[in-house]
């Protein structure tokens, strides 16, 4: 039954953006992903939107999650969003 299976890449989309400076705000980049599953229309994502204070500090946050339906690929995840803040110092 394993040679019956069809490879998982063919039923998953990947796209990633990301945008630095966006509206020419300087030091400042945002970015996000999804990945879908072709079959079910279940999503994983993310967004990130960073601000780099000074040379050796940059703020940070990050948002994702998973949406579709129970039995689904990405909706069936227990953890289905997150939310992360994070300050950076670089040496």
């Amino acid at each position: 039954s394993y040679d019956q299976q069809q490879p998982i890449g063919r039923h998953q989309a990947f796209v990633r953006a990301d945008w630095s400076e966006p509206f020419h705000i300087e030091h400042t980049d945002v970015g996000a992903f999804v990945m879908s599953d072709l079959i079910d229309g279940s999503s994983l994502g993310q967004l990130s939107l960073s601000y780099d204070i000074s040379d050796s500090w940059s703020v940070g946050v990050y948002g994702g999650g998973s949406w579709g339906g129970r039995k689904s690929e990405w909706g069936s995840l227990q953890s289905a969003s997150s939310v992360i803040f994070q300050i950076a110092r670089y040496l």
